[in-house]
C-alpha cells in the first residue's frame, strides 16, 4: 500500500461521524465524572483534622491504660476470676 493511500484512509477514519461522535460522548462522560469526583470529594484539611483526633485520643488511651494496668495488676474482676 503506498503512503499516500494510508494518509487517506486515515484522514477519511478520523473524520468520520461515528468517530466525532463517540469521541464527544468520551468527552462528556469524562467530564461528568470528573465534576462528580470534585463535588463528592472530602477536603484534606477535614482528613488532617479527623487523623490529629484519632491520634491524641489513641495516645491518651495507651497512657490511661498502663496507669489502669498498673493499679489493677492484682485484681481479676475483668476476668470473673476469683483468687485462691
Amino acid at each position: 500500500m503506498e503512503s499516500l493511500s494510508v494518509f487517506d484512509v486515515v484522514k477519511e477514519v478520523l473524520s468520520s461521524w461515528q468517530v466525532i461522535v463517540v469521541t464527544i460522548a468520551v468527552f462528556l462522560y469524562m467530564q461528568l465524572v470528573s465534576h462528580t469526583a470534585r463535588r463528592y470529594h472530602r477536603p484534606n484539611s477535614f482528613k488532617k483534622i479527623k487523623v490529629e483526633i484519632f491520634k491524641k485520643k489513641q495516645k491518651s488511651s495507651v497512657s490511661q491504660g498502663t496507669d489502669e494496668m498498673l493499679s489493677d495488676s492484682n485484681t481479676n474482676d475483668d476476668l470473673g476470676l476469683e483468687e485462691a
